[in-house]
């Protein structure tokens, strides 16, 4: 069982720095980036420090704070979110009988 906790956390770890490279690709590469300007290690640095700070920058579309556009748009993906798992929940229960759904499914 450690075993198995161990790899999911290196892989949550190797997914999170992929990600954190990607998106700092796309905002280095942007023509208007402050982050353009320096070397690239130096850009890499001060770009990890502000997600750690959850400072997200500035929206290049509409010039509002990203972190601001987060809180008013957030509570409303949960919402959406729990709602939908609450539906396919009920429909699951009310439609299958799971343990004859997966003994089927498994062989």
């Amino acid at each position: 069982m450690i075993v198995y906790f161990l790899r999911r956390l290196l892989l949550t770890l190797v997914t999170l720095c992929f990600l954190s490279f990607v998106s700092f690709s796309l905002s280095y590469l942007t023509p208007q980036s402050t982050l353009s300007r320096a070397s690239l290690i130096n850009a890499y640095v001060f770009y990890f420090n502000g997600l750690l700070h959850l400072d997200f920058g500035v929206s290049s579309t509409n010039g509002q704070s990203v972190i601001e556009q987060l809180k008013d748009t957030f509570p409303a993906t949960v919402e959406l979110s729990v709602f939908c798992i609450y539906i396919v929940l009920s429909f699951w229960d009310a439609h299958w009988d799971s343990k004859s759904f997966l003994a089927e499914k498994i062989g």
